[in-house]
């Protein structure tokens, strides 16, 4: 606000101070705004609870008048003592203040692009089942947080309306510390300003304060797919066949693919914490074949990258067996001699407007 205040003509509004915050640091106008949206949403539910309310949030807008009100009043102060600077400098702090501006934006679009790279913008169709069971799970066995773990690493790789809402209630009302520290993590990461529940006083039950003992291996993944595929019924439109070594053709393929309303399956993405390459072991394949069998189609990525993969053929060939689609996208040209299983395949391509048809 200061820095804004220095960029200041002499004679400005109100309205010009809060159009200028708006416009150099629109990143803080919107969390500021989700934060009222939070503290509407909690107080709304401590109301139908009968709970009395928490501290009022006020709007943006009113937000901005409170805390810049001594900030204008001493500039426009200094102003009238002649404490004016020149066109020069103004124009100068008004560029330094773009240059800021800009960079600081950047640096938000970075993070959010980071945690973009394990999750999806899409709503799959199970979602509500994925969270209907995490609770199912919490009342029937409050010891078993390992399985928590794992359903709610499922539900938050969707960023989606239900899943931000489901990860808000386990932040603010699981009785679990590692759920509730992970569920705000997970909604930092995603650009929401959650905070943190404090941890509830007196004696503890054991549910509260089991540790996770989970091993991050495919093994362990399988375990849980096995013992929940009854009651998930999860269905990928799109199983991405590929190269690791293709990381940013293969995001920018999944925003499309998302931006059409299909769920991809990428080993890396989906399951990134039991799928990670050091943790691989005799499991991975069989974990990979039960993806494969829960999806609709298959896109091969065809690049020298992944026609030079060990995994790739196997893949295309399983697929087949299960007399399922095979669809080609080839993003780049080749050098490499494509796979005899690929002949007949339907290829896909790129349209005018970048988006891919499949």
């Amino acid at each position: 606000m200061k820095r804004i205040a220095n960029a200041m003509p002499v004679g400005f509004t109100d309205r010009q101070f809060y159009e200028a915050y708006k416009q150099y640091y629109p990143y803080l106008v919107d969390e500021a705004q989700k934060m009222c949206k939070d503290y509407k949403r909690h107080n709304h539910l401590r109301k139908q609870k009968r709970y009395k309310k928490t501290v009022y949030f006020p709007e943006p807008e009113d937000l901005l008048r409170q805390t810049s009100r001594s900030i204008i009043g001493k500039t426009r102060k200094a102003h009238q003592s002649g404490d004016v600077a020149t066109s020069e400098e103004l124009a100068r702090r008004i560029a330094a203040l773009e240059k800021d501006s800009k960079r600081k934006i950047a640096k938000r679009k970075q993070k959010e692009s980071v945690f973009m790279m394990h999750a999806q913008n899409v709503t799959p169709k199970y979602i509500n089942r994925l969270i209907s069971l995490y609770f199912k799970t919490r009342k029937e066995n409050s010891l078993d947080v390992n399985s928590r773990y794992l359903l709610l690493l499922e539900i938050a790789q969707y960023k989606c309306k239900a899943s931000i809402i489901f990860l808000h209630k386990i932040n603010a009302c699981d009785k679990n510390n590692e759920m509730r520290y992970l569920a705000f993590n997970l909604l930092q990461q995603m650009g929401e300003r959650p905070w943190l529940a404090r941890n509830r006083k007196g004696k503890k039950r054991l549910s509260s304060v089991k540790p996770l003992d989970i091993s991050a291996n495919p093994t362990e993944l399988l375990e849980h797919i096995y013992q929940y595929q009854g009651n998930i019924h999860r269905r990928y439109d799109v199983f991405l066949s590929h190269s690791s070594y293709d990381t940013k053709q293969l995001l920018k393929l999944k925003q499309q693919l998302n931006e059409k309303g299909l769920v991809v399956y990428i080993d890396w993405v989906n399951d990134s914490v039991m799928m990670d390459r050091k943790n691989q072991n005799e499991d991975t394949w069989n974990v990979l074949k039960m993806r494969m069998d829960e999806s609709e189609k298959m896109l091969f990525v065809m690049t020298d990258n992944s026609l030079r993969s060990e995994w790739t053929p196997k893949e295309i060939d399983y697929f087949k067996s299960l007399n399922r689609e095979v669809v080609v996208y080839q993003p780049e040209e080749i050098t490499e001699k494509p796979f005899e299983a690929l002949a007949g395949c339907r290829k896909c391509s790129v349209g005018e407007n970048e988006k891919i048809d499949m």
